[in-house]
């Protein structure tokens, strides 16, 4: 019970956020909701690295929970759920958020993770369009099992993700 008012609670301030962002900030609805996956993300890698888990672990537990979101989201949104390609770009913009983190743990400390997740956003690096990724779909067919599809998709990219997020992350 305790874990489904802490997930209902996390919900609630990320979407909170993303409205923040669309009214203070001047984000468009796909600009901020790239930013809102990033930076919830990011949130949940710092708070697995403040329990005590190393940068990988805790990259790999926030690549699993964000798999594990789009799966219950097919759930709560049966009636017209997210297609493949709005799964991958959920699963890189939070694979950004986490990186943004960690980027922000060695460089720039002193800097908040939204203002390096916001980075990302204003400098093209979040996917924001759905159908913006610069990587291949892959072979496994969208319409049969989006969340394998997008989650396969997810694990050979991981390394062309990293790569375009740290360059993203280093352009100033």
């Amino acid at each position: 019970m305790a874990g489904a008012i802490g997930v209902g609670v996390f919900y609630a301030r990320s979407e909170r956020l993303s409205d923040q962002l669309e009214q203070t900030l001047g984000y468009s609805g796909q600009k901020a909701n790239a930013a809102k996956h990033a930076y919830a993300a990011a949130q949940v890698y710092g708070v697995a690295r403040a329990m005590g888990l190393g940068g990988e672990n805790a990259l790999a537990l926030v690549d699993m929970l964000g798999v594990a979101n789009e799966y219950a989201e097919r759930v709560v949104k049966f009636r017209k759920p997210d297609s493949a390609a709005e799964l991958r770009k959920d699963l890189y913009n939070n694979r950004a958020g986490v990186l943004a983190a960690q980027w922000g743990e060695g460089h720039a400390p002193q800097v908040a993770v939204l203002e390096i997740v916001l980075r990302l956003a204003d400098n093209g690096t979040l996917i924001t369009e759905r159908d913006d990724s610069p990587f291949d779909a892959g072979a496994v067919r969208d319409v049969d099992a989006p969340v394998r599809a997008a989650r396969v998709w997810f694990a050979a990219n991981k390394g062309a993700i990293d790569a375009r997020v740290q360059a993203g992350l280093d352009s100033r």
